[in-house]
């Protein structure tokens, strides 16, 4: 059986050390937002968030789900910003960072393979003062033994 938290701790070192940025376990990093503590006081730091969106089998029936040894493991990754462009950077650097998860090894499964489900579109919320920009990907992981 895979280990999905396992998997999403390898992934967040990953997309942190090759992107340069920084890379939430499901929540804002420490380091990350505004960094006075305050909205709208200092500088921004932009941030990305990790979290697993579930895992099925490839191409096997659920019954045999403990014997399977290859795995479609589906991240959605959230990035902010306090601007859009600034949203967009962070974005980008993650987004471009993905293609360094191949061959990572996780317990006893390797990443063979990447694929978008999509780029997220670019969104201001101004429910929040100052607004806050954002952007919302999906990617799979195809993992084998």
């Amino acid at each position: 059986m895979i280990n999905t938290g396992l998997l999403t701790v390898d992934v967040l070192a990953v997309l942190e050390l090759t992107s340069g940025q920084f890379v939430g376990d499901g929540v804002k990093p420490e380091g990350a937002g505004w960094l006075g503590g305050e909205p709208n006081t200092g500088v921004f730091a932009p941030y990305s968030v990790l979290a697993v969106a579930g895992a099925v089998t490839r191409d096997v029936p659920l019954s045999y789900a403990e014997t399977v040894r290859s795995w479609r493991v589906t991240f959605r990754i959230a990035h902010y910003g306090a601007s859009r462009s600034q949203c967009d950077f962070v974005a980008f650097r993650v987004r471009e960072s993905v293609g360094a998860l191949l061959l990572t090894q996780s317990g006893d499964f390797r990443v063979s393979g990447a694929s978008w489900s999509g780029l997220g579109s670019m969104t201001r919320d101004d429910s929040v003062n100052p607004a806050l920009w954002s952007a919302s990907d999906s990617i799979n992981l195809m993992l084998d033994s």
